[in-house]
């Protein structure tokens, strides 16, 4: 059933594919889906087109972290263009993990010079998204509930807003684990992101500390449900209709 359902999503992924192309150009969509797929080599059609076009992560130009040492500093921007989130915006606000999710608003500023690469970047991830991945999980990370990014102000800003199981932690670790390339290819368009990029991971942290902007509500329909929790329940219901 599975291979009737991949063949089934063949037609309009190629569809999209072509349409990435013809917006994008063939380069940047080429180079775009490089930069995404390069640590993807678990998914199997991902590691045939990394295979394909000699695709692979770079190594990392050096081994030392660009994390501040003093993390109890406020944040500074990395340049007069950057946008950073003081620690006195957090004040007043709800804590994390009061319930089983967390949130996460994300806000950074975009290079205007690499604003049409990130274009087709956040194309090429929306079509794995809609077409290419299993329900319930973004390349492996099941603990997600949503995940969004979204170009803002005619893309001089780029928002992620998500909703995740667990600790803000273990998130960002398991991000940095699963889509490490990924998480390069979009946010090495902001003003700030980490020389190393999210193999830093000290320093990506550091980041996306700095960038978060605080909620100031945030609503949980199962305070005490997971994404497993819920997906668990919803496929073991009861079957009202044979009920007498």
């Amino acid at each position: 059933m599975r291979i009737v359902g991949d063949l089934a999503r063949l037609p309009p992924t190629g569809i999209n594919v072509l349409g990435i192309i013809l917006q994008h150009g063939p380069l940047r969509a080429l180079l775009a889906a490089r930069r995404v797929n390069a640590t993807l080599d678990r998914v199997g059609w991902i590691w045939l087109f990394n295979l394909l076009t000699l695709n692979s992560f770079p190594a990392a130009a050096n081994q030392y972290s660009s994390a501040p040492v003093d993390t109890l500093a406020d944040c500074a921007p990395a340049s007069n263009h950057d946008e950073v989130m003081s620690r006195s915006a957090w004040d007043g606000t709800p804590s994390e993990d009061l319930v089983s999710q967390n949130q996460l608003s994300l806000v950074t500023v975009v290079q205007p010079e690499r604003l049409p690469q990130l274009r087709a970047v956040l194309d090429v991830i929306d079509l794995y998204a809609r077409h290419l991945a299993e329900q319930g999980s973004l390349v492996g990370i099941s603990t997600i509930h949503t995940v969004r990014w979204a170009l803002l102000d005619g893309g001089r800003r780029l928002l992620m807003a998500s909703n995740y199981d667990g600790t803000w932690e273990s998130y960002i670790d398991e991000f940095a684990e699963l889509i490490l390339s990924g998480l390069d290819s979009i946010w090495d368009s902001s003003y700030g992101f980490p020389e190393l990029g999210a193999q830093d991971v000290a320093a990506l942290k550091h980041f996306l500390r700095c960038h978060q902007a605080p909620a100031n509500v945030f609503y949980s329909a199962y305070p005490a449900g997971t994404v497993q929790n819920i997906l668990y329940a919803i496929k073991n219901q009861p079957d009202r209709s044979a009920l007498p």
